[in-house]
This record gives C-alpha cells, structure tokens and sequence, in this order.
C-alpha cells in the first residue's frame, strides 16, 4: 500500500513539472554542402560550386558564408539565378570570402539550390579547401535551423595547352580515277590527305549539272551514282570536290567519263547474202571502226542508243546505212544482262550504193535527179554525134542524096 501511495505522488510531480514548464520546439537540422565537392583545376580555368541545402525542417531563409584561399583562388562572380530563394539580401565576394543571404515569402524543405559561385584557379599545382564560415543557417520564422556543413577539397593542375590555330588548309586531292561505268552512271574514286566530304559533279559539258555524295568524312573517297539523266555510250565531263571539318574545299581538275553504251553486231553481206569479210566498218557517231570476220561480222561496244549511221568500204567502194540502237528495258538493265543487238547490212560490188530508206527523201530525190540529167546528156550527146554524121554524107555523096530525096 505504502509502495502504490508513493508511485502515484511521483506521477503527480512529474505531470506538475510538464505543465509548468516553458518547452522549445525543436526543428530538423539544415545541412549546406558545396556540389561538386572535389575536382581538378588547371591553372587559368574556372571553377563553379554550387552551394546547396538539405533540410527536412521547412526553411524561408538562408545564410551561407565561406572562406576560400585568395592566394589559390580569385573571386569572379555569384549566380542566385535558378535558386530556391528569390529575394536576396546579400550577396558579396572578395579577399578569401563570400557572403550570400536569400529569402522567400513561403517556408520550403528538401534539397534546394541556393546560388552558384565562380573562381578562377591562380595556381598549377597543390589543392586548397572551400569551407563554409561562421553564420551559415537555415531560417524558420525567424528560428535559427541548426545543422551541419560540408565544403570541398580541390586540386590544382598545369594549365591546358592552347588551342591549335584555326584550321585554312584545302584537303589535297590525289589519285582521281573511274573505277567502274554503268549505262546509267559511273563510280569514282580519290585520295585526300585528311578526313573530307566526297562530292562528284558531272554532266555533258564542264558547267556540270548534277551532283552525287558520299556520306561521312573518309580519306579514301568513292562515290557510285546512277540517274535516269544519264544516257549510255555518251562522254561525260566531271570534278571532284572534298571539304574537311573546318569547311575547307578542294576541287580536281575537270575530267571525262564515258557511260557503258550497247554492244552490236553488224552483218556485211552481198546481194546474194553472202557474208564479206575484211569489209571494213565505220560507226560514225561514236568514230569507231572494225573490220568483218570470216562471218561478215564487225562488232561494237559502248554504243549509243537511237540513230547510228554505218558506212561500209570494201574494194574501194562506200556504202552507208543508217541503224536504229534500241534502248535496253528497266528489267535488263536491273538484273545486268543486257544481249547484244544484231544488224544485216547488204552492200553492192561494183557501185556505191546508199539505203533510200534509211536516208530519207531528199536523197532519193538528188539520185533521181543526178539520173535524170545523165539520160539528157547522152540523149543530147548522141543528137549530136548523128547530126554530124549526116552532114559529112551529104558533102560526100551529093548525088546520091538528092536521088534519094527526089526518090522519096
């Protein structure tokens, strides 16, 4: 009973004490720490730190100040810019020290921004420490927030070398060469001595026209391009051009291809369709010529498509035909297998003959009339000839002409 008695008086006191004592409130710790907390610093360049702080506790204001080595360091500036805090109160930096007081109208936690400040490194070698001083505190209310801070260790280093000098030199563009023609187009190929775009321009004459590239920056270059611009058998005029990283561009000499034309074969025959051989073939558009083998037969490469005239020399006399090279269909020229066209040229032997068809009309008619005039020639040629003859057989025998007459 006694022991009940004396556990409820002290329960009485204790209660009493509660109620009469005047007890603070207690807020979480804001903790301030400087982000990064390490790096290295070549001597000449900027650092900047972040200085930030954590609290649990909801905080409308914060002081942070710190201490810096000014023999190690200059002061450049203080950002408050992105911060947490919008009003600032104070905000300075100088001779080994940085002030910075910043509120808000509502009370925030967690981790926010505070400002950013800049030094510049003035040695190249050893580290120094960025510290927080005395009066860094986060604010409730105007309740002072206790907790802890954390600065930053540095290292110095040598300064970086400089930059190289802006770059002004073209690539030098060596070894242009067409490796391979297509009927449609061709693939070249060149050198540079640095990494460079690949650009070909190309077309008919040396203005060009149409362009292909290559993708990346390469020192072997090779570009392959094909257009439905581009026609077979026909010489083309192009140049290469190459720019490295900086813009500089080098252009080549201007250049010819010549797209992969047709194969054909031409027949010589005589009118009694025997082949001719060694009759010697000319194809004038594209200047070449063959002789005919023991078949007749005088073949061509890399021929154009559409009107080709043939001309035709055997035992000194000339013939010439015109032909019609047919272009290859989307289906031969995809798959490669493009067959040889084949033409039957008939020739006379004794005279020069041409093909009325193929030539067209104003030849038939120049040939008609050059024959006209050869009949009125002999025609008039041969009157002559009789005229004379009668004469001369008067002045010989009169008589007998006269007899002749008055017979008659």
């Amino acid at each position: 009973m006694k022991k009940l008695l004396f556990g409820l008086i002290a329960s009485s006191l204790v209660f009493g004490t509660l109620l009469f004592v005047n007890v603070q409130p207690t807020y979480a710790a804001a903790n301030f720490y400087l982000s990064p907390s390490k790096a290295t610093v070549p001597k000449g360049t900027t650092l900047t730190v972040s200085i930030r702080v954590s609290s649990a506790e909801a905080i409308d204001a914060a002081q942070a100040n710190l201490t810096y080595p000014a023999d190690k360091f200059d002061f450049l500036s203080i950002n408050t810019g992105g911060g947490a805090f919008d009003i600032v109160g104070e905000k300075s930096g100088g001779g080994g020290s940085v002030r910075i007081g910043a509120f808000r109208a509502g009370a925030i936690s967690g981790d926010k921004l505070i400002a950013t400040v800049s030094f510049r490194a003035k040695v190249e070698s050893g580290s120094a420490t960025i510290n927080f001083a005395a009066g860094t505190e986060g604010v409730n209310s105007g309740n002072p927030i206790g907790g802890g801070q954390s600065g930053g260790t540095y290292t110095f280093a040598p300064p970086p070398p400089p930059p190289p000098p802006p770059d002004t030199t073209a690539p030098k563009i060596t070894d242009v060469k067409v490796t391979a023609t297509s009927i449609k187009g061709a693939t070249i190929e060149w050198k540079t001595d640095e990494a460079s775009s690949s650009i070909v321009e190309y077309g008919l004459t040396n203005k060009y026209g149409l362009s292909a590239e290559g993708a990346g920056q390469t020192k072997d270059h090779k570009v392959t391009f094909s257009s439905d611009l581009v026609l077979p058998g026909l010489s083309y005029h192009f140049k290469v051009k190459s720019a490295d990283a900086a813009g500089n561009t080098a252009t080549s000499q201007d250049s010819t291809f010549k797209t992969s034309g047709y194969n054909i074969k031409v027949t010589i025959k005589d009118r009694n369709g025997k082949a001719i051989s060694e009759a010697q073939v000319t194809l004038g558009s594209n200047a070449q010529t063959a002789k005919t083998d023991k078949n007749g037969i005088a073949e061509f490469s890399d021929v154009a498509s559409g009107k080709q005239f043939v001309t035709v020399e055997y035992k000194g006399k000339v013939q010439g035909v015109a032909i019609e090279v047919k272009d290859a269909t989307e289906k031969e020229i995809t798959s490669g297998k493009i067959k040889p066209q084949s033409f039957e040229v008939k020739i006379a032997g004794a005279s020069i003959i041409y093909d009325v068809v193929n030539l067209g009309i104003p030849l038939a008619i120049a040939i008609l009339f050059g024959a006209l005039l050869g009949m009125a020639a002999i025609f008039l040629w041969q009157r002559v000839k009789g005229t004379k003859s009668t004469g001369q057989r008067a002045k010989s025998k009169p008589g007998k002409i006269i007899s002749d007459q008055i017979q008659k």
